[in-house]
């Protein structure tokens, strides 16, 4: 495992350095909705949320605007997160947070997203739809897209249209209880990855994990649930490139018996390219640890790396490890930090001047 140390002053949001070999290097083709430049930090709560930031925007249509929230159902007290407009229930029901990656991705490429999320409804059966990804920001259902949803009554989680148009394609054909309905009524952190599917292969892969954990009733003690399965459709029958995905939308819909729900999001981070993160989290062994953070790089070399510390849910004084996460999941480098320790390297004083020898 590669050495590697810490520099600077290490409160939320401080510009961390991380310098060593054998870290490697990264695109850094990132979107985040969390770091303290981010709108639901630099708004004020009940502000609608700022539009059209870092390749992330909301609302047209039928689709509900976006809010700064900050409350009870905060992740940590005193931290705003992004709600959708509770107030208008009719469009709320279409409420959605979309990433555009610019372009559409191209076969073999690979996507990676986590964020935290919470749903509160007065309803306990009804249907979510939580995420897609698609070729088009329109949340309506069609060809070739993925939906992940949590419509117990059907216990699918994973839905792919096929690329004719005819019946869906179900994924996760198995009892709810193995895949849990993340997010209702306490913070859950999510993870995905896709890996497109090359011309004329079905090669392409889905890996979605779930970190649950409740603030209230217990300490954190998650229960990781994982699932992989075939995705993508198979490239060879796209002949128009723009069929290939773009988009990354968080929809937050509600139907089919949840009639009245809120869901807040905070820690949004999506990139394309690769797998590979920085994170940190509460031992330093990756595999043991329960409680892990995203971080959000800003340059990335093979000696020199730089980011923004991210406490998520961590507190002043915490003895945490930062791990560099390469993209099979395994934790590369490492090294051990006290959140709000000063690691600033001292300057040296200047030597006195005018100095005589009598």
């Amino acid at each position: 495992m590669a050495e590697i140390k810490a520099t600077g002053l290490l409160e939320d949001g401080e510009i961390i350095t991380l310098e060593g070999s054998g870290m490697g290097s990264h695109l850094l083709d990132i979107g985040v909705m969390g770091n303290k430049t981010s709108p639901q930090k630099t708004g004020q709560p009940g502000e609608k949320l700022a539009n059209n930031v870092n390749n992330f925007s909301y609302g047209g249509g039928v689709r509900s605007d976006l809010y700064v929230y900050e409350g009870e159902h905060s992740r940590v007290d005193g931290e705003p997160v992004i709600t959708g407009n509770a107030q208008d229930l009719g469009a709320y029901k279409n409420a959605t947070l979309v990433y555009d990656f610019g372009e559409q991705l191209e076969p073999g490429s690979q996507i990676y997203f986590t964020y935290w999320v919470k749903m509160n409804s007065e309803q306990s059966e009804g249907q979510w739809k939580m995420w897609r990804v698609s070729n088009t920001d329109n949340i309506s259902d069609h060809t070739g897209e993925i939906v992940r949803s949590n419509w117990t009554t059907m216990q699918y989680a994973i839905m792919h249209t096929t690329d004719d148009g005819n019946l869906p394609r179900y994924y996760l054909e198995k009892p709810w209880d193995n895949f849990p309905n993340h997010g209702q009524g306490e913070w859950t952190r999510v993870e995905a990855s896709l890996t497109m599917s090359n011309y004329n292969v079905d090669d392409g892969i889905l890996d979605i994990t779930t970190h649950d954990r409740n603030f209230v009733t217990a300490p954190f003690n998650p229960e990781m649930k994982n699932y992989r399965g075939w995705t993508a459709p198979n490239m060879a029958n796209y002949t128009d490139p723009f069929d290939r995905y773009r988009y990354l939308i968080l929809q937050n819909y509600f139907g089919n018996g949840y009639n009245n729900a809120d869901v807040y999001i905070e820690d949004l981070y999506v990139q394309h390219g690769e797998k590979k993160r920085l994170e940190i989290c509460e031992s330093e062994n990756w595999v043991q640890c329960a409680h892990r953070e995203i971080q959000f790089p800003s340059s990335w070399t093979d000696t020199e790396l730089t980011f923004e510390l991210n406490y998520g849910s961590f507190n002043h004084g915490d003895t945490v490890f930062v791990h560099i996460i390469d993209n099979n999941d395994v934790s590369i480098a490492s090294t051990q930090i006290t959140l709000g320790e000063n690691l600033t390297a001292p300057v040296p004083p200047n030597p006195p001047n005018n100095i005589t020898i009598e």
